[in-house]
């Protein structure tokens, strides 16, 4: 891929669809994957959230990246200050809880093999009770009237797509039926896309759309392009426009094009988004979450 996408990209100016008033903006954010400063650089300096706001996180908060307890605490802050945060679970998040149903060693060993060390409580054999609580209230997936959410992929071939949790946090892909879907798009991260594959598939409207960029990709062990990986990305349903921020935790090795954060409006907002509000999900063994 050439570098010149990237650089016209960056010349265009979104057009940010007007607000309703009284109603914030619904923020859809890719796998964060412990990096605080990263995702503090892309909600609060770049998109200046502020109370109000829907943000809708695809799981994988934590882990791999070097500081998954800020992440956390970001997280938990924002709440704080009146955003209404709905967290999707992602596979880190499964296997932490199914950890620490296990016994103390096993989560312990989880959680320092993959650095999140930080999580234990005081006395070092526990999930702190604050974090166990926020991950124990994610859930599966989030039907909105305009987009499905969930953290790896759906199979809407089955008749019962929504029932096993713990394959929607794994599944690499996602079979679509628009009829199940009600022709509303799936909108997922666990997989690492190249950047100019997600603006493709926003600008065409794709059934399947990926919001996984990698942003803690230079951690990684296989080695990525520095202008398709590493960045942090955001969707803002409303005025579909994606937030794309370069990741601030780890280092990356700066290519000629640059690594400032950018905004890019695919298309015009969708006039029926906000016509039918509601979340639903469902736990692992069939149960509501």
């Amino acid at each position: 891929m050439r570098r010149s996408w990237i650089q016209w990209l960056r010349r265009r100016r979104p057009v940010a669809a007007p607000e309703e008033p009284g109603k914030g903006r619904r923020l859809v954010v890719g796998d964060i994957h412990g990096c605080s400063r990263t995702a503090r650089a892309l909600l609060s300096d770049e998109m200046q959230i502020r109370p109000g706001d829907e943000l809708y996180l695809l799981g994988d908060l934590i882990s791999k990246g070097p500081d998954s307890l800020g992440v956390l605490e970001y997280v938990s802050a924002l709440e704080n200050e009146g955003v209404r945060v709905t967290i999707v679970r992602g596979n880190h998040e499964e296997a932490i809880l199914t950890a620490r149903e296990s016994g103390k060693g096993k989560l312990r060993d989880l959680l320092e093999r993959t650095r999140n060390g930080a999580l234990l409580d005081g006395n070092g054999g526990s999930l702190d009770p604050r974090w166990a609580a926020m991950l124990e209230r994610s859930i599966y997936f989030v039907s909105l009237p305009d987009a499905i959410l969930v953290h790896g992929g759906l199979d809407l071939g089955r008749s019962d797509p929504f029932v096993d949790g713990r394959e929607i946090v794994n599944r690499r892909e996602t079979v679509y039926d628009a009829r199940v879907a009600g022709n509303r798009p799936v909108i997922h991260g666990h997989t690492r896309t190249p950047l100019s594959t997600i603006i493709e598939r926003l600008v065409n409207d794709a059934p399947v759309l990926p919001l996984d960029n990698g942003a803690v990709g230079a951690s990684s062990r296989k080695p990525f392009k520095v202008s398709e990986y590493g960045n942090l990305c955001c969707l803002d349903l409303d005025s579909w426009t994606l937030h794309v921020q370069p990741n601030r935790d780890v280092e990356v090795e700066h290519d000629a094009t640059g690594r400032a954060a950018f905004s890019l409006t695919v298309r015009p907002a969708r006039p029926e988004s906000r016509e039918t509000p509601g979340v639903g999900a469902v736990a692992s063994d069939g149960g509501n979450r």
